[in-house]
């Protein structure tokens, strides 16, 4: 229980939803109420809760520094989970939940993988002719779970992790008891069928850390900007956290950033110790003067005004955008007519190429488990120098 307490914790700091590891200690206490009494009940309950506060401070002293950054966190998580948060962007169609139902009916099949998805209705089958309660409640509940999630406009890959838990429960299971179901040679059945899952789903663990072991397009956008630009340069960019490369603002940059409020904790530590801020670092123009820019004459004399050197663009593929809806993420906006004037140092793309042949929606494109799709993740990275006409 106090491990049990502890794997919540974990899941928890690591953003995923704890309902399916939450679930089985639920079960588990019921058994325990029905069959020893509420004492023990009791006992129990007071080792999870100490395994998921233990577990938690540990992996993350940052609760007992500032608690109401932690709380306000959860509630984020919550509430992006839940109802939609920064997820349901206006930009998306809104369906039905018939709709959205249907077109998001595939997704189970895809996140929780084929081979696990086969071998856990199987294992389903063999609970319910079996009778086994335990494995049937786990199979519930894995299911409402997956409808739960099939109305939502636009699901995210962290949405449908829970699942896998009991879908590779239900295989062990199923794999379990067809093994010991089995005489003499046809013992050999089960044992293969393990095998072939393993390798399945080692052969995809192997492809991703393949992938992922290959730069990003921000990686290698860092490194050119790095060797090949001074530090202390004019530049201008998206917000660093939103998958633009991730920059350091030297002194300059980070006291603009007091005029528009508050400066974050790291803003405000390297402002009060700039010597231990990384190297090289640079005066960044980023997303917070996008109120300044509101037509290509404004980018021009922007330019000129703060003689910004060069322009770092981060492109989603998502066409084009446009001054009005200006934020963190698509700042710069550079439209044809600006763009024609500037000249491209440098291109870091997933796609092996600068065209975009598809939208990437997220940083690494692993929601639909297209691996050979892009050599890379991250957006279309272009680095410009600014050399705009007199």
């Amino acid at each position: 229980y106090f491990v049990g307490g502890g794997a919540a914790a974990l899941a928890m700091l690591a953003r995923l939803q704890t309902l399916m590891i939450v679930m089985p200690l639920l079960i588990a206490h019921l058994w325990v109420w029905l069959a020893a009494g509420k004492r023990s009940l009791a006992i129990r309950w007071l080792w999870a809760a100490a395994g998921f506060t233990v577990l938690s401070v540990l992996f993350n002293p940052y609760i007992l520094v500032t608690p109401a950054a932690v709380i306000a966190d959860i509630q984020f998580i919550f509430g992006q989970r839940y109802t939609g948060g920064s997820n349901a962007r206006s930009n998306i169609q809104q369906l039905s939940v018939f709709a959205s139902s249907m077109r998001n009916a595939e997704l189970p099949w895809t996140f929780v993988r084929p081979y696990f998805f086969v071998a856990a209705t199987l294992g389903s089958g063999w609970a319910l002719y079996k009778r086994s309660l335990l494995a049937l409640i786990v199979a519930a509940f894995g299911a409402v779970f997956t409808l739960s999630i099939l109305p939502a406009v636009a699901p995210r890959i962290s949405f449908w992790l829970p699942a896998t838990i009991p879908a590779c429960i239900l295989t062990g299971y199923g794999l379990h008891g067809l093994w010991r179901e089995q005489r003499g040679r046809a013992a050999v059945i089960p044992v293969l069928l393990v095998v072939a899952v393993v390798v399945a789903a080692l052969f995809e663990t192997v492809t991703l850390n393949r992938v992922l072991a290959v730069p990003s397009t921000q990686a290698l956008a860092y490194e050119y900007i790095t060797t090949h630009i001074p530090a202390d340069t004019a530049l201008m960019e998206g917000d660093g956290f939103i998958y633009s490369v991730p920059l350091a603002r030297n002194p300059a940059s980070i006291g603009r950033l007091k005029v528009f409020g508050a400066l974050l904790p790291a803003f405000s530590f390297f402002n009060k110790y700039p010597a231990l801020n990384r190297k090289p670092a640079y005066d960044v123009y980023g997303p917070e003067h996008a109120s300044e820019i509101a037509s290509d004459a404004d980018m021009r004399a922007f330019l000129r005004t703060n003689l910004i050197d060069f322009i770092i663009e981060a492109d989603y593929c998502g066409g084009d955008s446009n001054y009005d809806h200006a934020s963190g993420q698509t700042f710069p906006v550079l439209t044809s007519g600006v763009r024609a004037e500037l000249r491209l140092e440098a291109s870091f793309s997933p796609f092996g190429s600068d065209e975009c042949k598809q939208s990437i929606e997220n940083r690494t494109h692993m929601e639909y488990m297209r691996l050979l799709d892009w050599e890379r993740i991250g957006p279309i990275t272009r680095i410009y120098r600014v050399s705009l006409p007199d």
